[in-house]
């Protein structure tokens, strides 16, 4: 399995800090080169309680966990 994970670069990239940069894999699958952001100006904006998506922003590059970890 280490060797595919070589190949393929796909083990996060430990930083001097004690976090982890994404591998380049998941930067590939996981993101896109352009975004479709509209500035969230929206016609008909949601106005339920239900299924909304939770969004942290930091200043910082890390946030630090209650396990002590940074994300």
């Amino acid at each position: 399995m280490g060797i595919l994970r070589k190949l393929f670069r796909a083990t996060p990239t430990p930083t001097t800090d004690g976090a982890f940069s994404p591998s380049p894999l998941a930067i590939k699958l996981g993101t896109s080169p352009t975004t479709d952001y509209d500035g969230g100006a929206y016609a008909e904006p949601y106005t339920g309680d239900r299924n909304r998506v939770l969004m942290i922003c930091t200043e910082e590059r890390d946030m630090m966990m209650a396990n002590g970890k940074k994300f």
